[in-house]
């Protein structure tokens, strides 16, 4: 009888060390945190739930997070660049993956995915970095990350065509590199011109 009490107390004594440590990492200042990271936690919950595999929902999370960071730097190209070059291609940016991002939470929710809503912290770090430049110098800077940007989009769209298992995610990474890559000719261009 006694051996019986005193393992529930060991038990209940275990439980609570284990609550009290869940309850501290939650209550972690989620102003800090990375969504992204948050999110690929999330997604690689669902798992079990779904048959997406882990490429899959990796390629859905980085490829929203391309849109959302490409959405907002076109829109401050397109208040703070004096150039009609760089403003259109801000625009064309903000556009083109705001498109593309509906269409990519129309098959994430299909496939049950969960898609970010907001920028990475490194994302808003550059995003920071980018609206502290001027004039010419920001034109620069913001022609460079496009182009850094687009040539990572078009590494990870051509490893998803490859590695992906699901096949509509597959195709439509397939269908959007010629997309990418019309982008990434953009903004050489306007860099270029800037010279």
């Amino acid at each position: 009888m006694k051996n019986i009490k005193f393992s529930r107390k060991i038990l209940f004594q275990g439980v609570l060390i284990i609550a009290t440590a869940f309850g501290t990492t939650s209550c972690m200042d989620k102003s800090k945190r990375d969504t992204h990271s948050d999110l690929a936690e999330v997604n690689s919950g669902l798992k079990f739930l779904s048959p997406n595999s882990e490429r899959d929902i990796q390629f859905i999370t980085d490829a929203a997070q391309i849109n959302l960071e490409q959405i907002k730097l076109g829109q401050l190209a397109q208040k703070k660049s004096l150039k009609a070059e760089v403003i259109n291609l801000g625009e064309r940016m903000e556009t083109a993956h705001g498109r593309f991002h509906k269409i990519l939470i129309l098959l994430a929710k299909k496939k049950s995915i969960n898609v970010p809503t907001e920028i990475t912290v490194n994302a808003e770090n550059n995003y920071k970095v980018l609206s502290a430049n001027l004039g010419i110098n920001f034109d620069k800077a913001y022609c460079n990350l496009v182009i850094l940007r687009q040539k990572e989009a078009i590494t990870l769209f051509e490893k998803a065509a490859v590695e992906c298992t699901d096949l509509e995610i597959k195709q439509l990474a397939v269908t959007e590199i010629p997309n990418l890559s019309s982008h990434l000719n953009r903004a050489l261009l306007s860099q270029n011109n800037l010279q």
